[in-house]
């Protein structure tokens, strides 16, 4: 049971480390699957020979569990056999901590090595996500009227605004931003928000400047960006960012 249980643990984790979804049934497969596979303390086997048999089972167990092929399988594979081995280490590690060799004791310290695996899964998935979150901020640089000012951008993968006649990207800047630039001509176009279709008002800066690249693009007028974080909505569709990705 404890074999069971343990083996459930790692699938899972394993499908929340790499993003992907299972069912409930292919996760039972799976798992009953490499469960079985203890049967083989049973049988007389060469370490080499026993080796290929737990390798073989558990590329098994995981083509049970995941419908994945490829590269997504191979990373599936390696990510697996990564928190297997910290797994097994921890429970080596607890195991030479303890003096007593019962079964209550086997389960807690399973159960230890489970918690201490989940902590550093989320751990590292948290310092992931930052980074992540970091990438999406960049330093942008507005030249217009023969003046300058360099702003924090957020890329937001949700802004798709083109103009309409260019099919150039709009970036959308607070407009306490640009006042540096004084009275700006500027014309309307439709945009849809998330409380419905809209109006915004344009203009084409004489320069626009990502991580030094110059890009074209119209810039919108805005009042409704509250974050103290950044003040323009990046568009998706820059050229820079969609190399990047």
């Amino acid at each position: 049971m404890t074999n069971f249980l343990i083996n459930m643990f790692l699938l899972l984790i394993t499908a929340y480390t790499v993003k992907k979804k299972i069912y409930p049934l292919r996760l039972i497969y799976g798992t009953f699957t490499g469960t079985i596979s203890i049967l083989l303390i049973l049988i007389r086997l060469s370490n080499i020979s026993l080796f290929i048999l737990k390798f073989v089972t558990a590329i098994v167990m995981l083509k049970l569990t995941f419908k994945a092929k490829g590269k997504e399988f191979l990373k599936i594979t390696v990510t697996f056999y990564l928190l297997s081995f910290t797994f097994s280490g921890i429970i080596y590690f607890l195991k030479n901590s303890f003096y007593e060799n019962n079964i209550l004791n086997y389960i807690t310290i399973s159960l230890s090595a489970l918690i201490f695996v989940i902590l550093i899964v989320l751990s590292i998935n948290s310092i992931k996500k930052r980074i992540y979150e970091k990438n999406l901020y960049k330093n942008v640089t507005i030249i217009h009227h023969n003046k300058s000012i360099t702003l924090t951008g957020f890329i937001d993968s949700g802004n798709n605004l083109t103009e309409p006649l260019t099919g150039l990207p709009v970036i959308i800047v607070h407009k306490n931003e640009l006042r540096i630039f004084g009275k700006i001509l500027t014309f309307p176009i439709m945009c849809h928000t998330i409380s419905g279709n809209g109006v915004i008002e344009v203009f084409q800066p004489d320069k626009f400047i990502i991580d030094n690249l110059e890009e074209k693009v119209y810039i919108g007028i805005s009042d409704k960006i509250k974050n103290d974080n950044f003040s323009v909505l990046l568009n998706n569709n820059l050229r820079g960012y969609k190399n990047a990705s």
